[in-house]
């Protein structure tokens, strides 16, 4: 049985400004990743590469911007809770740190859930706009993962009472009457 946990980290991302585009901005990302077995997800799936370099992607796991509505939606789908974002039912795990669009490339699952045990079965690569294919995904053998089923979803259910006072306080942020700093 593999244990999953999250560990605090930052992704960054590169942007080309200004009339040519000859400024270029790096933005940093800071997010939770998936840890399984103590090692960062972003990291297993980019072990083979050379140098080894974790993946760009992240988590939605981040309290910035609207990325805590996605953490919602999200941990909603891996609790079971909710379908997959993809046609074939499979469930993204870390999305494009700019938008996270899932037509650009996205590490997906099938979520399996029985009463003991959640599985991830056959970890790949994945965009919106094509079906998954095993054998194009670069992980030979197959990536799995079997966690037992309370101690996910104790995990997955902390995170998402975390992530809906996020969303609340935004929600609350947004709705509070500003402050004038004249008087009529």
């Amino acid at each position: 049985m593999n244990v999953l946990g999250t560990v605090a980290t930052h992704t960054t991302w590169a942007e080309h400004t200004g009339w040519v585009g000859n400024r270029k901005v790096v933005h940093e990302v800071p997010f939770e990743d998936w840890i399984v077995d103590g090692v960062p997800l972003r990291e297993l799936v980019t072990a083979d590469r050379q140098p080894p370099n974790p993946a760009q992607e992240m988590t939605p796991l981040c309290e910035l911007g609207t990325w805590p509505e996605t953490a919602v939606e999200s941990l909603r789908r891996l609790l079971g809770d909710e379908p997959g974002d993809f046609d074939d039912g499979r469930v993204p795990l870390l999305f494009c740190p700019i938008d996270a669009d899932l037509g650009c490339q996205t590490l997906s699952t099938t979520l399996v859930l029985d009463d003991e045990t959640v599985e991830w079965r056959d970890l790949g690569w994945q965009v919106s706009y094509e079906p998954f294919v095993a054998a194009n995904d670069g992980f030979d053998p197959p990536m799995h993962f079997h966690f037992d089923r309370k101690a996910y979803t104790e995990l997955l259910r902390a995170l998402l009472g975390r992530f809906e006072e996020v969303v609340a306080a935004h929600a609350a942020a947004q709705q509070a009457p500003r402050r004038r700093f004249w008087r009529r």
